[in-house]
């Protein structure tokens, strides 16, 4: 793929600490023709939304480091650089669904019940 093409493509903010998770879908979404960012922690997910405007992120609520998920997502909503990039939960907590879609998540996954394919199909839709 050449610079161009790579420029062309929406970029997506995953902020998750499982690297085999990262790797998954680093090559599930780079299969699907967009460009992914990740991010570690809370803190690291800020800066990379700050250096890079990605078109979606995605979020997990089990995060290491001073902030979990739910602090990140305040962080981001409240922010009005921020508050229009859609954001999708991706977590082993079903017990933060209805906080979470009242703070404005798009969508809300539990990572054991849903496919890469359904998350991708959602993050098309959303972005198309």
């Amino acid at each position: 793929m050449n610079n161009l093409q790579k420029e062309n493509r929406r970029t997506i903010l995953i902020i998750e600490n499982d690297i085999l998770l990262q790797k998954t879908y680093h090559l599930a979404l780079t299969n699907a023709g967009y460009n992914v960012i990740f991010a570690s922690t809370g803190t690291k997910g800020l800066q990379k939304l700050k250096d890079e405007t990605p078109q979606l992120i995605i979020l997990d609520l089990v995060i290491p480091g001073e902030m979990d998920g739910l602090d990140v997502l305040e962080q981001i909503k409240t922010n009005q650089q921020f508050v229009k990039i859609p954001l999708f939960i991706l977590t082993n907590l079903d017990n933060k669904k209805n906080t979470a879609l009242k703070m404005g998540v798009k969508k809300y996954f539990i990572k054991t019940n849903v496919s890469i394919n359904t998350v991708i199909n959602e993050i098309n839709i959303t972005l198309s």
